[in-house]
């Protein structure tokens, strides 16, 4: 399972919270990054890697699935 997540900093204090849904405009590009938006994923089936990957399947309104490839970084986005 996998939720997806926004951080910010708010005077200071770090906050996440989770995204329902994220609405992409046609032609629009979304970045997934440590301390931004992100995906977390919560009891994986099995040891996550530094610097591997994990399968994602992304799911869209109008019933499209996706498939991708996403790596394993560190909070701070590096490897």
């Amino acid at each position: 399972m996998s939720h997806l997540h926004q951080s910010a900093d708010v005077d200071g204090i770090a906050t996440m919270t989770a995204m329902h849904q994220l609405d992409i405009k046609p032609g629009q590009t979304i970045t997934l990054a440590p301390g931004g938006l992100h995906v977390m994923l919560m009891q994986p089936r099995a040891p996550l890697s530094l610097g591997g990957t994990v399968a994602l399947e992304l799911n869209f309104a109008n019933g499209e699935t996706v498939l991708v490839d996403a790596t394993v970084v560190r909070l701070d986005g590096s490897s």
